[in-house]
């Protein structure tokens, strides 16, 4: 089952990548490149996309909103860290690998609690299990703008300049 899992997170974990932060996000950083902290916006858009993209759990799990919604919170910080690591390494293999890492951790994780990879109502969270999703999120933000700080901005500037909006 584990194995099975894993396969399932590298291709989620690929598709997501090439389609938000190899697609989406350069369009976006494209939009914004004439604007002040371009690659903020940038970032900050494309990580709130890939975060509201996770409600589709709910078709799923229409009972598990709660569970969900934690599930949203943190792909919106990751999101905004895999844009920064992808803009900071250059190279989209790096958040790939990050993204497989955290599918496949928390498959094991469920496998683990579970037996099966099944979310039910029963595991819905309360109020208080949110502030560590939230307090991971903002600290992946913070570290994601850290990243990002140090990177060439005028090399990403021409590299997406073929782009026509």
């Amino acid at each position: 089952m584990l194995l099975l899992y894993g396969f399932n997170a590298a291709v989620t974990g690929v598709l997501e990548e090439f389609t938000i932060r190899g697609a989406v996000l350069p369009l976006m950083l494209k939009h914004f490149s004439k604007s002040k902290h371009a690659f903020f916006k940038a970032m900050l858009l494309s990580s709130l996309l890939f975060g509201t993209a996770h409600f589709i759990g709910l078709v799923r799990h229409p009972d598990n909103f709660s569970g969900i919604l934690s599930q949203v919170i943190f792909a919106i910080g990751i999101g905004f860290f895999l844009a920064a690591l992808l803009f900071r390494t250059q190279n989209i293999v790096a958040p790939i690998i990050v993204h497989f890492l955290i599918n496949i951790t928390g498959g094991a994780y469920r496998l683990k609690e579970n037996g099966n990879n099944d979310t039910s109502a029963s595991e819905a969270i309360g109020l208080s299990d949110y502030i560590p999703v939230l307090v991971l999120s903002f600290v992946l933000v913070f570290v994601g703008i850290y990243l990002v700080r140090k990177i060439e901005k005028e090399q990403w500037l021409k590299r997406i300049s073929f782009i026509k909006l």
